[in-house]
């Protein structure tokens, strides 16, 4: 079964309107919402799975010690997930990135995290099609704490995942304001991560 999937901070971090605007997206979708810490929320029709909030980890940047809670989306009881950050734009058909994915693992390169370096291997984890795994999830929470990395779960999910499957830009526009303002209303790309 395939599930929609998104991360809620309840540190004040985030509101719920951005929320609210992700589920309108997948309106008729199974959804799901990765829920850090103790707070109410108005979840609709999707599914919570509650995260405790996590440790703080040495020389972490505060803003991102929440973000290993993606680790989650591979415990969860789904054939498979697919991830967006709640700020991203979803046109519709929802579905057409997941359909493209053959992999176990999916995402879409992120150009600008790998400058200057110019990396075609690292990806943006705000989209991600996966398939939920036991072993995985074990794995990368072994991992938690090991690395003081500059894009928290990001470095630690490229470091897991080298043999990624490579979906195109259109399925997670990066940075439109710079390379492309007008994405937001163009039919070939698909969904826009909003700064």
């Amino acid at each position: 079964m395939l599930v929609y999937a998104t991360l809620f901070i309840c540190d004040g971090l985030y509101t719920q309107e951005p929320l609210f605007k992700w589920q309108a997206q997948f309106r008729g979708h199974r959804t799901v919402i990765l829920v850090v810490g103790e707070c109410r929320i108005n979840a609709g029709e999707s599914v919570i799975h509650r995260v405790p909030y996590p440790e703080p980890v040495l020389g972490q940047n505060p803003r991102y010690r929440h973000m290993r809670s993606k680790f989650e989306l591979w415990a969860l009881p789904y054939g498979r997930v697919v991830y967006y950050d709640v700020d991203v734009f979803v046109k519709a058909p929802v579905d057409r990135c997941a359909r493209l994915c053959t992999a176990s693992f999916c995402a879409v390169r992120d150009p600008v995290a790998t400058w200057p370096v110019k990396s075609k291997t690292y990806f943006n984890s705000g989209f991600m099609v996966l398939t939920p795994s036991d072993a995985v999830y074990r794995e990368l929470l072994q991992t938690r704490g090991r690395f003081g990395d500059a894009f928290a779960e990001q470095d630690l999910l490229n470091r897991a995942f080298p043999g990624w499957q490579k979906l195109p830009a259109r399925c997670n526009w990066l940075h439109y304001n710079e390379n492309r303002p007008t994405a937001l209303v163009d039919d070939d790309v698909y969904a826009v991560h909003k700064p």
